[in-house]
């Protein structure tokens, strides 16, 4: 993000410069004019542990292809501390991954109940990454929620909808349908929220 507001801003400082321009003069100024600076890449969050030590990992199966096979789903947080892990779901079928999210435990702890110690935050987040990945769900596919839901809404989806849809919630309110797309071999964002 801080990328994009770089690049924005130099793009914004170059256009309202308030230089009249003539023909030729863009080739002038191209020559004149010393290179941009590059943008920065955004550094990792100062949360982001600096190791990979496994603080929680646990799996599931179910089939959210549709083939009959059972697929695996794989929820790993990594780090030292329940506050600053960093967590990824990961969904495979057969050996290939077929989606990711990820995200830090900061948004599992946006409104936690009061936490007396280190030991109860780490039971809580503990808690919240099981809640997270027993709410991966197939079932069948809501197109009224689908069309309250997607932005845009695309009516391919509705005039062809998938037979099933994977759900999942995590964090402090996110909320994610999936469909497995048979073509791309993948799962495919339906709608999220939040």
């Amino acid at each position: 993000m801080r990328h994009v507001a770089q690049t924005t801003l130099l793009m914004l400082l170059a256009a309202c410069a308030g230089e009249r321009r003539t023909p030729g003069s863009d080739a002038r100024a191209r020559q004149a004019a010393p290179p941009l600076p590059r943008p920065v890449p955004p550094a990792e969050p100062a949360s982001a542990p600096s190791d990979s030590a496994v603080w929680f990992t646990e799996q599931r199966t179910l089939d959210f292809t549709g083939d009959g096979v059972p697929d695996t789903v794989t929820l790993r947080a990594l780090g030292r501390a329940a506050d600053s892990l960093r967590i990824t779901l990961t969904f495979r079928s057969g050996s290939e991954e077929r989606w990711r999210e990820e995200w830090a435990s900061e948004y599992e702890l946006v409104d936690p109940p009061p936490l007396a110690d280190a030991a109860a935050r780490d039971a809580f987040v503990r808690q919240k990454l099981e809640r997270a990945l027993a709410s991966v769900e197939v079932e069948p596919f809501d197109s009224a929620s689908y069309a309250a839901m997607a932005d845009p809404v695309d009516s391919a989806v509705l005039r062809q909808p998938p037979r099933t849809q994977v759900s999942l919630s995590y964090g402090y309110e996110t909320t994610l349908a999936l469909a497995w797309d048979a073509t791309t071999r993948k799962l495919r964002l339906l709608f999220g929220c939040c």
